[in-house]
């Protein structure tokens, strides 16, 4: 815990003392555009990864006979 001055300013962490509280500094838009499009690649990567693991699973699991995906429970 810090106390005196650098508590309510501490420039490393991006925090400075506002209304009683200590909130975290508005990044740049140019920033905060990289990091949405960086978060939206992975998403779309692991959207992507989901659609696609039964057809692999399936193409990796079928017999020469087999013309449909059977599930058993």
């Amino acid at each position: 815990m810090v106390f005196g001055p650098r508590a309510y300013y501490a420039p490393e962490h991006g925090l400075t003392q506002g209304h009683g509280c200590a909130l975290p500094k508005k990044p740049s838009k140019e920033a905060a555009y990289k990091e949405l499009r960086t978060h939206l690649y992975i998403m779309a990567g692991c959207i992507a990864a989901i659609r696609a693991a039964p057809y692999i699973l399936h193409f990796l699991n079928r017999e020469p006979e087999m013309t449909e995906l059977k599930l058993e429970l």
